[in-house]
C-alpha cells in the first residue's frame, strides 16, 4: 500500500465517523449508549448524583466537537506533510477542509428533524481545528529540532 493510501484510509474513516455521529439522531445515540455501554451510563449517573446536576448528552456532544476536530486536523496535517507540502500551505488547506466539512454537516443538520444546525458547533469545530494545527506545528518543530541535534 502506498504512503498516501496508508495515510488517507484512517483520515477517511475518521471523517465518516464524524459525519455519522453528526447526523445520527440524538435519541438514537443516547439509546445506543444506554444499551451498549452500561459503564458509560453508570458513570454519567454517578457524576449526576455526586454533583447534583443533570448531565445533558447534547452538552457532552458539543464538548466533543473540539477534540474530534483537533484530531481530524492533526490527521490532515500528517497527510499533507507526507506529501512534502509547505507547513503554512498545509495549515491553510487543512483549515479549509475541516471548515468546509463542518459547514456541510451543519447544513445537512438544518434539514434533519432530530438535529439542529448550530453556529456554536462551527466555532467549536474551528477552535478544535486551530488546536490541531497548533499541536501539529509544535510537534513538527520539536521533531525537526531533534533531527538536527541527532545529526
Amino acid at each position: 500500500m502506498s504512503t498516501n493510501k496508508r495515510h488517507a484510509a484512517p483520515l477517511a474513516l475518521f471523517m465518516v465517523i464524524i459525519a455519522v455521529l453528526s447526523l445520527m439522531p440524538m435519541d438514537t445515540i443516547e439509546t445506543k449508549i444506554k444499551h451498549k455501554f452500561n459503564a458509560l451510563a453508570l458513570l454519567k449517573l454517578n457524576i449526576e448524583n455526586s454533583l447534583k446536576i443533570p448531565i445533558n448528552l447534547s452538552l457532552i456532544q458539543n464538548i466533543l466537537h473540539f477534540p474530534f476536530y483537533a484530531l481530524l486536523t492533526f490527521l490532515w496535517m500528517g497527510f499533507f506533510n507526507k506529501r512534502k507540502t509547505e507547513l503554512r500551505k498545509t495549515a491553510l488547506s487543512t483549515l479549509g477542509i475541516t471548515f468546509l466539512l463542518s459547514l456541510f454537516l451543519e447544513f445537512l443538520q438544518f434539514f434533519l428533524v432530530e438535529r439542529n444546525a448550530s453556529f456554536m458547533d462551527l466555532l467549536l469545530n474551528l477552535s478544535g481545528s486551530l488546536l490541531g494545527i497548533y499541536i501539529y506545528c509544535l510537534m513538527d518543530k520539536k521533531a525537526k529540532t531533534t533531527k538536527i541535534l541527532l545529526y
